[in-house]
């Protein structure tokens, strides 16, 4: 790989430079998430154990909803108890897909904030409500789990990821703590495939209190690019890092090989370590062993917007 790599269109590749440990755990945790709520086995990053599960609460209509699982909590092993890692997986039964759905916007409330929050934080009601409503036989919301595990435990820095719905959610949860910063608590996010969250209220924010956020996304996966911006006005946050890759020489667009976590994890273990971080390669599609993947320079730095997507293949930017 040269050192000045460029896009299709010549310009040079500039983006933030992504932490090679920190990055790798944060995708391991990521898919750990997904193995735990499937009931597979599965391995927590190295030097990381389980602390404990937490749950979320699948409302489908005022009064209707279950419980799931939806993540880890993870601590350093011995010396580094107090590094956490907090794992949210994504959309991964028929419930979530309807949460998902949920794009008006309801005002987004920390747990416990040090000083004054603006009231203009708008967020996707269906993300929100995962995140802060309990039903059934639980005691505690996945924010009040989240926060008494703090208060429990006491971490110094805590690391949030999670792919796609779960990027959304890591995303809350930074901003929370963020916000609420239980004993002085550092919060570093690293998110894979995640939609946009909220409105512009939301976005300064957040990129205002999470001074370490990093938001990884494949030029080619249309789940980013939702909901769209031109319909319904949601921002982005944090850092931009792209990727890109895709099933080779497809004249269609295979939606979910281009949004899985572990295609995701397969590119992003090997560019981190590559000066600069992009890496060209082909590699199994580990969705559909039919398929081989493809991973290149991203076409350029402004990632189509979803409608493009729905039928626009790598070709198409030759």
């Amino acid at each position: 790989m040269p050192a000045q790599a460029k896009y299709l269109d010549g310009t040079e590749l500039r983006q933030v430079t992504l932490h090679p440990y920190v990055t790798t755990n944060c995708a391991l945790g990521a898919i750990a998430a997904y193995k735990d709520f499937a009931g597979k086995a599965w391995n927590p990053p190295p030097e990381f154990k389980l602390l404990q599960r937490f749950s979320g609460w699948n409302r489908y209509l005022v009064h209707t909803g279950q419980e799931e699982k939806f993540g880890l909590i993870l601590e350093g092993k011995e010396e580094d108890s107090k590094t956490w890692l907090v794992a949210f997986r994504g959309t991964a039964s028929k419930a979530n897909i309807y949460q998902d759905m949920w794009v008006n916007t309801v005002p987004f409330k920390p747990h416990r904030a040090r000083g004054p929050f603006p009231d203009n934080v708008a967020v996707a009601s269906g993300f929100n409500s995962l995140y802060t409503d309990k039903g059934g036989s639980m005691k505690l919301s996945m924010q009040e789990q989240l926060f008494k595990a703090m208060e429990i435990g006491k971490p110094s820095i805590v690391y949030v990821t999670g792919h796609s719905l779960g990027g959304a959610l890591a995303s809350l949860f930074a901003l929370d703590v963020a916000s609420s910063r239980p004993g002085g608590v550092r919060v570093v996010s690293t998110t894979f495939a995640s939609p946009r969250v909220g409105k512009s209220g939301w976005q300064s924010t957040y990129d205002k209190k999470v001074d370490d956020s990093f938001r990884i996304a494949n030029f080619w996966d249309s789940v980013p690019a939702l909901p769209p911006e031109s319909f319904v006005g949601y921002k982005h946050v944090g850092q931009q890092f792209l990727v890109s890759f895709y099933v080779k020489d497809a004249r269609v667009i295979h939606p979910i090989s281009r949004h899985a976590m572990a295609n995701y994890l397969w590119v992003v273990r090997k560019a981190v370590l590559a000066t600069p971080q992009v890496w060209e390669g082909e590699f199994p599609d580990q969705t559909d062993s039919e398929w081989t993947m493809q991973s290149t320079l991203p076409p350029s730095k402004e990632v189509p917007a979803w409608e493009e997507l729905q039928h626009r293949v790598p070709g198409d930017f030759a």
